[in-house]
């Protein structure tokens, strides 16, 4: 297996649809702050992340089914908390309909959606693309 940044974006896309995650917003752009994990040259992870200064946004993470259970998504967090960093942020965010437990465990805290920063509601992600009951939640870096 092998990290790489960023992931081929029309494999990047393909991935995300097969979890049915938003892709309208993802751009050639976009992909540049993407990560992913291949095995034998396919991609087999991705994460995305969208900085604003002191916060950024974690979104888009998924694993393949075949390759789930060895630890790639946690790989992935950690890459993109590693991103986010370096990118000043000193708090990370997201949004999730099922993976709430998850990202609970490793130390995202869910949040009522109006504690949001201005900038994160102000995304595709948070305005339009995710629904409104999804879990908001945020991790301090």
């Amino acid at each position: 297996m092998k990290l790489i940044s960023p992931p081929d974006i029309s494999e990047t896309i393909a991935l995300l649809h097969s979890a049915n995650l938003p892709t309208a917003d993802v751009t050639p752009e976009l992909i540049e702050n993407f990560a992913g994990i291949t095995a034998e040259g396919k991609l087999i992870g991705v994460i995305g992340y969208e900085g604003f200064g002191r916060t950024g946004l974690l979104r888009s993470l998924v694993v393949a089914p075949a390759a789930r259970g060895h630890g790639l998504a946690v790989m992935l967090v950690h890459r993109i908390e590693e991103i986010a960093r370096k990118n000043g942020a000193e708090a990370l965010y997201l949004l999730t309909t099922d993976a709430d437990q998850y990202f609970s465990r490793h130390g995202f805290e869910a949040l009522p959606r109006d504690e949001v920063p201005t900038a994160i509601q102000s995304t595709a992600q948070f305005s339009s693309l995710c629904p409104g009951s999804a879990v908001v939640m945020v991790k301090s870096l």
